[in-house]
């Protein structure tokens, strides 16, 4: 009994060690932790299509915390010439999480106007990656992955007594105050990551471009809205730059 045990857990051993220096064995799911570090001058600003000018450069200043988040993928390998690989990719969800101050310039004083949260949330990306294998439990991967981004942010103000103030220069500035203002357009994907055995570190560049969208707009702020910039469409950007550690399965 005892010489049974020890064969089947030298086989399992075995059976390990070629799964890990097995290219074509590389298939698997993705887990990333991630801390994205994003602009204050130009992150969560609105954007008038075919414009560079921002509409709340003049009158607003913002502050952003980074983003954090989380983020799900599967891989599967197509090709494994020598000692590279090509996998296709999708990115099922990533979500990410930040918050934002708005201050404002009064008698040559900042006064905070609002404070906000934003959720982003990317999900069913394709993508490729490419694998170099650097040894035995060591690999190195590149990726792109593109697909559909929602986005969702909520201004409320900082103080009560500012509301009756404010509400004009809020709403001048595309904020829906005390409601939820959503986005919607394509992110992308561009990074490399380094892997040890299930574990991985890396960073990745996000662009996203999205457009203001009026699901959760009460219709006073669709008047207000259209009083200003008409048919116009509006854009946020969303880029940001991210750092990550997690497990490749």
């Amino acid at each position: 009994m005892k010489k049974l045990i020890l064969m089947a857990t030298a086989l399992f051993s075995m059976a390990t060690a070629a799964f890990a220096i097995e290219q074509g064995d590389d298939n698997g799911f993705g887990l990333k932790l991630n801390v994205g570090f994003v602009s204050n001058d130009k992150f969560g600003h609105t954007r008038l299509e075919g414009s560079k000018e921002l509409l709340s450069s003049e009158l607003e200043s913002r502050k952003n915390t980074p983003m954090f988040g989380l983020g799900m993928d599967t891989r599967w390998y197509v090709a494994t010439p020598g000692k590279f690989g090509i996998a296709v990719s999708a990115r099922w969800l990533d979500f990410s999480f930040g918050m934002s101050k708005c201050y404002s310039d009064f008698a040559g004083e900042k006064v905070l106007l609002l404070k906000g949260n934003t959720i982003k949330a990317d999900f069913l990306m394709p993508g490729v990656i490419g694998t170099y294998y650097l040894g035995d439990d060591m690999a190195a991967d590149v990726f792109y992955s593109f697909g559909p981004s929602l986005g969702f942010q909520n201004f409320k103000f900082a103080d009560d007594h500012l509301e009756t103030a404010y509400e004009t220069v809020a709403k001048k500035l595309g904020h829906d105050i005390d409601d939820v203002d959503a986005e919607f357009g394509l992110s992308q994907y561009l990074g490399a990551a380094f892997r040890y055995k299930v574990f991985q570190v890396g960073f990745e560049y996000n662009f996203a471009k999205l457009k203001a969208m009026d699901w959760f707009e009460e219709d006073d702020d669709e008047e207000v809205m259209d009083k200003f910039f008409g048919d116009i469409l509006t854009y946020r950007r969303r880029n940001n730059f991210r750092i990550f550690i997690g497990f490749k399965f």
